[in-house]
């Protein structure tokens, strides 16, 4: 990465994907939205499981 126009531009393409990866998920993310709100939809993504599973027996 060269100058900072390149670096700001990378840090939009990522902060994109992100926020699309967000919405995959099945949680909203607005326009309006901050980059810094983004952690804490990460939080509230369920894992899909909640069942613990013992590999041991």
């Amino acid at each position: 990465m060269g100058t900072t126009a390149d670096k700001l531009n990378k840090l939009q393409i990522t902060k994109d994907a992100i926020k699309q990866s967000i919405i995959n998920k099945g949680i909203a993310v607005l326009d309006t939205d901050t980059f810094a709100s983004y952690p804490s939809k990460i939080d509230s993504i369920s894992s899909g499981s909640t069942e613990y599973i013992d590999l041991e027996n």
